[in-house]
């Protein structure tokens, strides 16, 4: 990218399309997409003064973030270069953590006046909150989704108690929530599903000692 002084890809799509964001001359971050024949396009959503594109999906549509003079939004580019701006009922700053699947649904987390939330938004624009029921002021939601998963089953983590506690969960898209820890751990993070249910992640015994990766099978174990 022309006046890069750093760039970091973030996601690739099955065709070998990357996507992710650099950071020009003035400290500014800008999101691009590298066809697998090498075409670079560069991106901002309208007033952005800092964009985020975290990943790309097998029709080309980009999902990511971007601050403007006031806080973050959500946002999705079309092929097209069309951009649709969102942020969940309610929020006042919003983040997108996740790969975005191929129908274009995706999650990420979102403050509110109620504190900080996770939440998934369907390609139509349909939004689901997910706080567990607990005080989402102490703990905090943390959802991904796998570019491959295309059934609406999110994987993620919650905080319990500031990263001494955190715990697993897979969500199916019916709604009920499956915890998952890790035997022996103190922190669970599960980050990614694919299309057979299959998790990977990370853990902890305690906080300060070296991360472990994990697989967890569609049976649980």
């Amino acid at each position: 990218m022309p006046s890069a002084t750093s760039t970091e890809p973030l996601f690739i799509n099955n065709s070998g399309t990357v996507t992710g964001y650099y950071v020009d001359s003035a400290r500014v971050p800008h999101g691009f997409i590298r066809s697998a024949s090498g075409d670079i396009t560069t991106f901002d959503p309208a007033g952005s003064l800092a964009t985020f594109a975290t990943s790309i999906n097998s029709g080309g549509t980009v999902g990511g973030y971007f601050g403007d003079t006031s806080t973050d939004h959500g946002f999705l580019r079309a092929p097209d270069g069309t951009f649709t701006v969102f942020d969940p009922p309610g929020s006042l700053n919003t983040l997108v953590s996740s790969n975005i699947n191929a129908s274009g649904g995706l999650a990420g987390e979102y403050l509110s006046t109620n504190g900080r939330q996770g939440f998934f938004r369907t390609a139509v624009g349909e939004y689901t909150t997910l706080n567990f029921g607990i005080s989402a002021y102490s703990r905090d939601l943390y959802p991904q989704t796998d570019g491959g998963n295309n059934v609406g089953t999110l994987v993620g983590w919650f905080d319990l108690s500031n990263d001494v506690n955190v715990e697993g969960f897979v969500r199916s898209s019916s709604g009920p929530f499956h915890i998952i820890v890790v035997p022996g751990a103190a922190l669970t993070f599960p980050i990614s599903i694919n299309a057979s249910g299959t998790i990977i992640g990370y853990t902890q015994t305690e906080p300060g000692v070296p991360y472990v990766g994990f697989v967890r099978s569609p049976s649980g174990s």
